[in-house]
């Protein structure tokens, strides 16, 4: 009934053709009613006799339901036209769709996608238009309907549902309808089932099942090479940390060497692979070996960061190690994270007054909170309390520069008092 009402729906411009066209009836009924006339029908032995006004509105009434009759005739056998309907519906959904109007993007579409002569797309885009006003039940729906009465799109539809269940943040539902995917390589999508698997395993922290894909990701040359790297380094970094996780010192080792063996040659004079891997070494009690990688790495690239960490390493050959470190210097004197790993080296050694000269020099070079924290703690262990103070208020000092504007006692104290007095 009430497609029967859409169809008899009119236009605007329709509906002024009627407007006027009552006037002018009007007009013309008023004219007759002065001088009404008559209409005579005869046929064979039958005559119809009447006044030519309900003669005429009888002949308005003909034609109205003829035109009515068509259209039903039509809208009933015709599937042309309920195509042609169709496709107007669509054309506007997706008007409405490429807007934002998710509700007429959703009705337009999903009502028009019985007749329409791709309804894959009305599907899917009614889909999508109930994602976004959070209506999961009914987006689920939609693509059931895809699947169900489109033959051989199983691929796209479930591609568009991992997609929706990865803007959901449904990591664990889109990784079993991606692992599904994935057993059809041949599929046009493959590679894009590559790549949401990929963010699915990174998201989940699933770093063997990660570098398990690596390889097909390369083949299939689903990233840009940049990306690849970023990718793999994500990987490997992850990889690095839970191998310390839950684990002995010893097993934590052992993973720890077994992680670093797959490192490919390129990757293994990348900064930040070294600097996850000396540190989860010394952590796990390998100090004499991530001394070693830090060393190693140093000689041929310079890295502060891995320098301040050389710093912290407690080798089993602290005197081998501040030897290391010395010769450095020769090379980059001013270097401010090199000064203070040779302090810290010193105090390894015990050699006190040594390290509060590099402490001294690192200051020099350039301050920082770590450098007065280390020296104010050294003479206070000298017994020198007002210079350590300094030091450490210094420190103190720089730390709260990288604090954000807030109110504190004190100065609420001083601006009331000035309130007063003022």
């Amino acid at each position: 009934m009430i497609r029967l009402l859409r169809m008899l729906t009119l236009r605007t411009s329709t509906l002024i053709f009627f407007a006027v066209a009552v006037v002018l009836v009007s007009m013309f009924c008023a004219k007759l009613a002065r001088n009404p006339g008559y209409v005579l029908l005869s046929y064979r032995y039958y005559t119809l006799e009447t006044s030519m006004l309900v003669g005429f509105l009888s002949i308005v009434l003909l034609v109205v339901l003829s035109i009515v009759g068509y259209r039903l005739t039509v809208w009933l056998f015709d599937s042309n036209w309920r195509r042609r309907m169709a496709n107007r519906k669509t054309m506007r959904g997706l008007i409405a769709y490429a807007e934002g109007n998710w509700p007429q993007a959703e009705k337009l579409l999903s009502r028009s996608a019985g007749n329409n002569d791709a309804p894959l797309i009305n599907f899917l885009a009614a889909a999508e238009a109930a994602h976004q006003q959070g209506k999961t039940e009914k987006r689920d729906d939609y693509l059931l309907q895809a699947h169900e009465t489109i033959p051989g799109v199983e691929q796209s539809v479930g591609l568009a549902k991992a997609r929706f269940q990865i803007l959901s943040e449904q990591w664990e539902s889109a990784l079993a309808t991606l692992r599904m995917l994935k057993q059809n390589p041949k599929s046009p999508g493959y590679p894009f089932v590559l790549k949401l698997l990929a963010q699915t395993y990174n998201e989940l922290a699933d770093w063997p099942a990660l570098r398990d894909l690596l390889p097909e990701l390369q083949k299939q040359q689903v990233l840009e090479a940049a990306e690849f790297d970023v990718l793999t380094q994500r990987c490997l970094e992850g990889q690095l940390a839970a191998a310390v996780r839950g684990t002995t010192e010893e097993g934590a080792r052992l993973n720890l060497r077994g992680v670093w063996d797959t490192v490919p040659k390129k990757m293994r004079y990348n900064a930040d692979l070294i600097l996850g891997y000396a540190q989860r070494l010394a952590e796990a009690g390998a100090s004499k070996e991530a001394e070693e990688v830090v060393a190693s790495f140093l000689r041929k690239n310079w890295d502060e960061r891995l320098v301040r960490l050389y710093g912290t390493i407690q080798s089993p050959d602290p005197a081998k190690q501040l030897q290391h470190a010395e010769g450095w210097a020769k090379e980059h004197p001013m270097d401010a994270a090199l000064l203070l790993a040779l302090g810290r080296l010193s105090l390894l050694n015990q050699q006190w007054e040594q390290a509060h000269r590099y402490f001294e020099s690192s200051l020099n070079a350039r301050k920082s909170a770590e450098a007065c924290g280390e020296l104010g703690r050294l003479l206070a262990s000298l017994g020198q309390h007002d210079r350590s103070n300094e030091y450490f208020q210094q420190g103190l000092a720089m730390l709260a520069q990288r604090l954000p504007v807030l109110p504190q006692p004190k100065a609420a104290a001083a601006t009331a008092e000035e309130t007063v007095s003022g």
